[in-house]
């Protein structure tokens, strides 16, 4: 499962990224991701444009939605977090949540996944 910070070296250099997955993977990314994909979107100067790119990188991955079960595991990771005194921010939350719950490998730049216990983190 694609983390955010992964998907925008996709969008921004997919010649230099592209290589590092495998052309076998089946690519998830949680619909959070699309959220913040968004807002980097409406936040630039190239809005159209950006907003095009992403509409054209959801046809090459398959995009995973929150549910219930999602919910559940949200508060189990925040619960845990808590209990160990850390914090990430929400969207990474779910993010941790989505992975948990598709039981899957997160991709990420980001340390503080870490943190979140039985999530398996493969470093980008």
């Amino acid at each position: 499962m694609l983390d955010t910070n992964v998907c925008v070296d996709l969008l921004n250099s997919p010649a230099l990224a592209g290589p590092r997955i495998s052309a076998s993977a089946k690519l998830l990314v949680p619909i959070v991701v699309f959220g913040e994909l968004l807002y980097g979107a409406y936040n630039s100067k190239r809005v159209h444009e950006n907003l095009q790119r992403i509409a054209d990188f959801t046809k090459l991955v398959q995009v995973i939605y929150l549910d219930w079960q999602t919910a559940e595991q949200f508060g189990r990771v925040r619960q845990g977090l808590l209990q160990k005194g850390k914090t990430i921010p929400d969207d990474d939350m779910w993010i941790a949540a989505v992975a948990l719950e598709r039981r899957v490998s997160l991709v990420t730049r980001d340390r503080h996944f870490k943190e979140v216990d039985g999530l398996q983190v493969i470093p980008w």
